[in-house]
């Protein structure tokens, strides 16, 4: 077993989503035997932090060339002063490329680079700054995108928490008057909400449909809200605001529905959404496209359905309403997969364990 270490996560993305999650269960479980300390810009990431006890350090925010060096200079101390430094999205590899001209080599060594999107910039300078560093990715899908690079990254799957008790797997059905179908996606693009929102015009059992997420697109808002108004939807389309927390929303969830396509900066390069379906014991439905194409074994844990396809994903979402066997089987098979497979435990000892061998082989 390997001793306590101190680590950095840099987590200075200007956005919150699936990433910063991510690194939320990560620190707060490593956080256990180790002394973590996160520097980090988005002001809900910092809350949720702050809420676990971790040690937080934000960032100065925008991209000001002076506020940038600070940033920089306060990084460096951070590094000097742990075992090991993981970052966590592409604008904290760009700012681990930058410093690795100044560090030790022995620092860089000591790192982890996690590539959690398909929309890196400067990737040929990063992973050229970077080539002493431990890439690491969540799924074959994003090792795909590296290997274009020329690296050769490690997978290590996003880890999922069992904090919430999961309803037993006819609880409640019986009283709920409407089966609900749930999204839980930002407003944006290629989240693929209109070919959800045509599926449910398909369905001939009567459902509701929650999507839950942040509207960081307007117009494309704009155009949904349309598409549910013509194909006269309003009545079982709901759209909630984001909240970090939707444990509610999983538990009255009949089915979890993510509909991300490959154009406009997506597909998914995970797909946090389905093992926290799963954690859930709740049957999951997804395209056929990026890290859920990984994730899901069709027909066995969930349901994957030809990209915006509008016909075959009601087919899938109609079956899984309609049959409560098959329903039960898809949700019980993906507990199972996401406790063995998945589990924060396993993956927080998977890091650890390359955190310190390499500090062991770069003292």
């Amino acid at each position: 077993m390997w001793k306590s270490m101190n680590i950095l996560f840099l987590s200075n993305a200007s956005g919150y989503g699936g990433s910063e999650r991510t690194l939320e269960i990560l620190a707060k479980h490593m956080a256990k035997k180790n002394k973590v300390t996160v520097f980090v810009q988005n002001e809900i990431h910092r809350d949720k932090l702050n809420e676990s006890g971790i040690c937080v350090i934000e960032a100065d925010k925008g991209w000001i060339v002076k506020k940038i060096i600070k940033d920089l200079y306060l990084i460096y101390d951070e590094i000097m002063r742990n075992d090991g430094v993981i970052a966590n999205t592409n604008k904290a590899a760009m700012y681990l490329a930058i410093l690795s001209f100044f560090l030790p080599k022995r620092k860089i060594k000591k790192s982890i680079v996690f590539v959690r999107d398909f929309q890196w910039k400067y990737c040929h300078f990063i992973f050229w700054a970077l080539s002493n560093s431990i890439i690491c990715v969540a799924s074959p899908a994003v090792k795909e995108y590296v290997n274009k690079y020329k690296v050769r990254p490690l997978v290590i799957p996003n880890p999922i928490e069992f904090k919430y008790k999961a309803l037993s797997l006819d609880v409640g059905k019986e009283d709920m008057s409407t089966p609900i179908i749930l999204c839980p996606a930002m407003i944006s693009r290629w989240k693929g909400l209109e070919y959800l929102i045509r599926s449910l015009a398909l369905i001939e059992t009567d459902c509701q449909l929650y999507i839950i997420g942040k509207i960081v697109d307007e117009e494309y808002y704009s155009f949904i809200k349309d598409e549910v108004v013509l194909l006269k939807l309003s009545e079982r389309v709901r759209f909630v605001d984001f909240t970090s927390d939707i444990s509610n929303y999983y538990k009255m969830s009949t089915v979890i529905v993510n509909t991300s396509i490959s154009d406009y900066g997506g597909p998914e390069t995970f797909g946090r959404t389905i093992i926290e379906g799963w954690s859930f014991k709740k049957p999951v439905v997804s395209f056929d496209c990026g890290g859920p194409k990984y994730l899901i074994q069709n027909n066995v844990d969930g349901v994957l359905v030809k990209e915006k396809s509008v016909f075959d994903l009601a087919c899938a979402l109609q079956k899984i309403l309609h049959d409560r066997n098959y329903s039960n089987m898809l949700g019980m098979n993906g507990y199972n997969k996401a406790l063995q497979k998945y589990n924060v435990d396993i993956i927080t000892k998977t890091i650890l364990k390359e955190l310190y061998e390499t500090a062991v082989r770069n003292k």
